[in-house]
């Protein structure tokens, strides 16, 4: 006699470490990349008026950059800064600015010939981070016994 038994298969894992860790991974690179004056794509980024180093005048933009699990994004920090203009308000609001490609000095505009991306949002190098991150996340879930196959009968014989 021949049974068929209807059954799903899926991988368990957890999936919040996965994120967790897949956000660090990311932050650190962006840090990294930021601390070298490089964008997203690995182009210099635009020298500021100052001359002082890009996104580097005082360090602590640069710094506040994490992993935001609530929000389930790489971003600076959004607390309010009172040695930022009131347009920026936070070092979320900075690097916004400079995702722009606007920047202000004195209220006056200035346009960037390129859209500059500090955070790397579209480059390949992020993509290649977050691939790394992950597997290498999902194989200590799966080596730590914290992820695996996971077996399930389907209803109604589908």
């Amino acid at each position: 006699m021949r049974f068929n038994i209807p059954l799903r298969m899926r991988l368990k894992i957890n999936g919040d470490k996965l994120k967790r860790a897949i956000g660090a991974s990311v932050a650190a690179a962006t840090r990294r990349r930021l601390t070298q004056g490089q964008d997203g794509d690995g182009r210099p980024l635009p020298a500021p008026e100052s001359g002082t180093p890009p996104l580097q005048r005082t360090g602590v933009m640069i710094k506040s950059i994490k992993y935001w699990a609530r929000m389930g994004i790489v971003a600076p920090s959004t607390t309010a800064r009172p040695d930022v203009s009131a347009r920026a308000r936070s070092n979320f609001g900075l690097m916004s600015i400079h995702i722009s490609g606007i920047y202000s000095k004195d209220g006056d505009a200035v346009d960037r010939p390129a859209l500059v991306d500090p955070m790397g949002q579209n480059s390949p190098e992020t993509f290649k981070a977050i691939e790394k991150s992950g597997t290498k996340e999902l194989a200590r879930q799966l080596k730590k016994n914290e992820a695996g196959l996971l077996l399930e009968l389907q209803r109604g014989g589908r």
